[in-house]
Formats: structure tokens, sequence, C-alpha cells
């Protein structure tokens, strides 16, 4: 789990968001102090916007930060690990509940 100060890497661009409303819930900024990630409810659904390749970076700079706000992103999606693969940093998970009306749906990072 992620503690606050902990920093995670970015890779190829840093896209900054401007929020408008109230709706918006910054998680984390850039060192230029955009917003980074930016949190939204809507109704029965919440969406998370990232501004930049975090899966990209993990794998380019192996920051373990980077690791865990992805597995983060699993335990909120209501992802679990099942197996892993052969293949190195290859890990199969299966989403709890229903995708696209199936019960269990396989996803791969």
């Amino acid at each position: 789990m992620l503690q606050d100060g902990d920093k995670i890497d970015t890779l190829f661009f840093e896209e900054g968001f401007e929020l408008s409303g109230d709706k918006g819930r910054v998680l984390a900024e850039f060192a230029s102090g955009q917003p980074a990630i930016v949190l939204a409810e809507h109704g029965k659904g919440r969406a998370m916007i990232v501004g930049s390749f975090v899966g990209s970076a993990y794998h380019h700079f192996q920051n373990p930060n980077n690791g865990k706000f992805l597995a983060g992103l699993a335990d909120w999606l209501g992802i679990v690990r099942r197996w892993k693969s052969p293949f190195p940093r290859v890990t199969y998970w299966w989403r709890r509940g229903s995708l696209r009306g199936r019960p269990d749906d396989p996803f791969c990072l």
C-alpha cells in the first residue's frame, strides 16, 4: 500500500488535469503541482484518470511504488490474483463479479 509522500515514476509524458466543479478529487500531483491522478464519482460509479504511463514506467524503472500502485488498482477493481505466468513479469488476475455478463473475467498484467 502506498503511503502519503511515496513517489511513483512516469514515462513518456505527464498530462496534468484541470478540475471543474466539486466532483473530482486529486489523489496525486506531478512535481509541477499539476494534478496527476484524479478520482471522480458519478451516480453509482467511480472513475480514475492517470496522466502518464505508470505501468510502462514500472517496467522501465522497476520502482516498487509503481507496482504497489498497480496492485492497489487491482484491489480497487476487485481483481484477485489466481496464478503467475511462466513468462517473466506477467501475472494473470481474475475480476470478482461480472464484466460483460460473464461471472469471472481474466485480466492480464
